[in-house]
């Protein structure tokens, strides 16, 4: 997931990634999902902030969920 344009994560955004996009993601048996971090410094607060909320669910969740500051770290993660 690229999100370095992103401007801003609104709030109702970030409730439907975590409730409604993350669980169809895992549905099809992906096993990770890198992110690359927003250059906007409030899209950046706002991507630590799900983050975080994220990170409690992972013991359950069927993927892995890892924040990069490149494209290219996050493709070395996801090929291994």
């Amino acid at each position: 997931m690229d999100s370095r344009n992103i401007k801003v994560i609104l709030p109702e955004d970030q409730v439907w990634a975590l409730d409604v996009w993350g669980p169809r993601f895992a549905q099809p048996g992906a096993k990770k999902l890198a992110a690359v971090t927003p250059q906007s410094a409030v899209a950046r607060m706002n991507a630590r902030n799900l983050d975080r909320r994220i990170a409690p669910t992972q013991s359950s969740a069927s993927f892995e969920f890892q924040s990069f500051a490149t494209p290219a770290e996050a493709l070395d993660w996801l090929k291994n």
